[in-house]
C-alpha cells in the first residue's frame, strides 16, 4: 500500500488533463526512465501495429512525469525480495484457478483483465460449482474471449434468415434515428452556439456508424476467418490449452 501511495497522484492534480500531454519517443522514454526496456516493452504491442510503434519518430503520450522521474529514481533502491514477492504474487493471481487448495484465498483479490471493453464478471472457477454452473461459466468465457465468433453463432441463430435481420435493423433503427433527429433538433434550437460550431456537430451525427444487432463483417466467412485466421487448436487440446492459447 506504501508503494502504490506513494507513486499515485492524488485526484483534484489528475483532473489536470492538459498534464497528460507529453510526446516522447521510444528512445526518448529510454534516456529518461531507464527502469523499463522500453524497446522490449514496446515489441508487446500487436503485429498489426508493430510497423507503426517501430518507427523512430513514433512518439507516446507520458502522462505522469513527476510519478515516472520518482519510479525511475526509487528503482535502483527497491528491495529485490519485495520485488520478487511482488512478481510471484501476480504469478499466483494469474493462475489460481489452477490451484484449488488456495484459490478461495485469492476470490477478493483484483486480477488483470484479458478482455477488452467493460469490466467482465469473475472467470475463476468455484470448487464447489455444479456442472450447468461450470458449462455457464465456459460459455462466458468463450463469449468474452471469441466475441465476433461467439456473435455469429448467436445471429445465425436468433436471425436465421434476411427477413429477420432487416425486421431487427428496420426496428431498432428507427429508434436511432429518432435520437439523431432528437439531438440535432435540441443543437438547432442552442441560440449560444456559432452556426459553424453547429454544422460540425450535424456532421458527427451524420456520420455515427451504426452497428445494430450486430457489424456486418462477421456475417463474411472470408473476414470472420481472416481475424481468427492465428488461433488455431490442436484436437487433443484440453480446456486449460485453449484458455491459454486464447489469453496469450
Amino acid at each position: 500500500i506504501h508503494y502504490c501511495l506513494s507513486f499515485s497522484t492524488d485526484d483534484g492534480t489528475r483532473r489536470s488533463y492538459e498534464r497528460s500531454w507529453n510526446l516522447m519517443t521510444i528512445a526518448t522514454l529510454q534516456q529518461n526512465y531507464g527502469f523499463i526496456d522500453w524497446a522490449t516493452y514496446m515489441k508487446q504491442v500487436p503485429t498489426v501495429a508493430q510497423k507503426k510503434v517501430q518507427a523512430v519518430d513514433f512518439a507516446v503520450s507520458v502522462m505522469e512525469l513527476d510519478q515516472y522521474k520518482k519510479m525511475n529514481q526509487d528503482y535502483a533502491k527497491f528491495d529485490k525480495t519485495l520485488l520478487v514477492n511482488y512478481l510471484f504474487m501476480r504469478l499466483l493471481l494469474q493462475n489460481a484457478q489452477y490451484l484449488p487448495t488456495y484459490a478461495s484465498s485469492f476470490e477478493g483479490m483484483p486480477e488483470e483483465s484479458f478482455a477488452l471493453g467493460r469490466k467482465r464478471r469473475n472467470f475463476r472457477f468455484s470448487t464447489s460449482a455444479t456442472l450447468t454452473d461450470t458449462q455457464a461459466s465456459c460459455a462466458r468465457m468463450a463469449n468474452d474471449l471469441m466475441q465476433f465468433a461467439n456473435g455469429r453463432v448467436f445471429i445465425d441463430y436468433l436471425y436465421p434468415d434476411d427477413a429477420s435481420k432487416k425486421n431487427i435493423r428496420d426496428t431498432a433503427g428507427g429508434l436511432i434515428a429518432n435520437v439523431i433527429h432528437s439531438f440535432q433538433g435540441m443543437v438547432d434550437q442552442l441560440d449560444w452556439m456559432q452556426v459553424d460550431t453547429k454544422r460540425k456537430a450535424y456532421d458527427k451525427t451524420a456520420g455515427i456508424i451504426q452497428n445494430i444487432a450486430f457489424p456486418d463483417w462477421i456475417m463474411n466467412n472470408t473476414q470472420l476467418d481472416a481475424y481468427y485466421k492465428d488461433l488455431t487448436f490442436d484436437a487433443n487440446s484440453n480446456y486449460y490449452d485453449m484458455w491459454t492459447e486464447l489469453t496469450t
